[in-house]
């Protein structure tokens, strides 16, 4: 008799560590899906369409990719005076393996650094287009929802 006591206990003891575990699953899959990014240092094509949730005066930077050599390349949209560029975006290449040759025309990277100024809330839009051809559609758009936050105070020692 004692033996199936501690049989239906083991069993009850393994149905609620599933269930917790479970559970802490669905809440992990339910926030990492809301579409929030909160303080991100560094935003991707990805995460187009998510909002982002800036501390007032921290800098972020937005990573996308192009394909050099094609004539496209990312141009700042819009976005309004709660977060500011920080100078021209600047083209990055992934590192090569040691003792080969680039790839001419191949992947790179157009990053643009912004600094939140001020609290609001505004939209970022960049627009992945050849600059010579005016009236066409951008062949892709990244768009950043963002919330610029009052920086936290200083906690006392």
């Amino acid at each position: 008799m004692r033996e199936e006591y501690k049989m239906k206990k083991g069993l009850k003891n393994t149905r609620l560590a599933i269930l917790a575990a479970l559970a802490a699953l669905a809440c992990a899959l339910s926030c990492a899906t809301s579409g929030e990014l909160v303080h991100p240092y560094s935003v991707v094509f990805e995460q187009s369409g998510m909002k982002a949730l800036l501390e007032q005066g921290k800098t972020f930077e937005v990573r996308l990719e192009r394909q050099a050599g094609t004539g496209y390349s990312w141009e700042i949209a819009g976005h309004n005076d709660c977060i500011a560029p920080e100078g021209k975006p600047t083209v990055e290449k992934p590192e090569k393996p040691a003792g080969r040759p680039g790839i001419a025309g191949g992947k790179e990277y157009q990053v643009f650094r912004f600094t939140a100024v001020k609290p609001g809330r505004g939209t970022l839009e960049i627009r992945f287009a050849r600059p010579w051809e005016k009236g066409v559609e951008p062949a892709k758009r990244f768009v950043l929802n963002y919330e610029v936050i009052p920086p936290a105070e200083s906690s006392p020692r």
